[in-house]
């Protein structure tokens, strides 16, 4: 048995666990018999290398879509096949989704903190990546298999936590 220890197993036709990996940061949910990977980071001056920056309008036209260059020390995760930065993405909204404006608010509010984090000495944010799909588990650790990760994100929607969703 691995050091993966089960907090949480509820019934019906989704098993959900919240789990603790060996690695600290890493929360791991199962749904469907699928296991999904996810943390929480600080960001900050000294981690982000670049962002992009867009006006409220821009960013409305772009579906809230984004990315962040995160030093690859700064993040927990080894990316041994990473020369580079890691990019971290937050996907576009479809403008269609009936909560598609309010989605795309959350996002950017996020973006704007991170934007501000940035660019402040001592300041951070605080943001919920999901490793999925780059992500491997070599024996108590995990490892990126690519250079980008995602926020974690549902249907258009930013989540900020870890944990099952409700």
């Amino acid at each position: 048995m691995t050091k993966l220890q089960i907090c949480c197993i509820s019934a019906g036709v989704i098993l959900s666990c919240f789990c603790f990996a060996s690695s600290e940061n890493v929360v791991t949910t199962t749904s469907n018999g699928k296991s999904y990977y996810h943390l929480k980071l600080a960001l900050n001056d000294q981690s982000i290398s670049s962002i992009k920056e867009f006006s409220a309008d821009q960013f409305v036209i772009n579906g809230g879509q984004f990315e962040v260059k995160v030093q690859q020390n700064s993040f927990p995760i080894k990316a041994p096949n990473c020369k580079d930065d890691l990019i971290l993405r937050l996907p576009w909204t479809n403008s269609g989704l009936n909560a598609a404006e309010d989605f795309i608010d959350e996002k950017y509010n996020v973006y704007k903190a991170i934007v501000d984090a940035s660019k402040s000495e001592g300041s951070n944010v605080d943001v919920y990546i999901e490793l999925n799909p780059y992500v491997q588990k070599t024996g108590d650790d995990f490892e990126l298999t690519e250079c980008n990760v995602f926020f974690r994100h549902v249907n258009g929607q930013y989540i900020p936590k870890t944990g099952a969703l409700n």
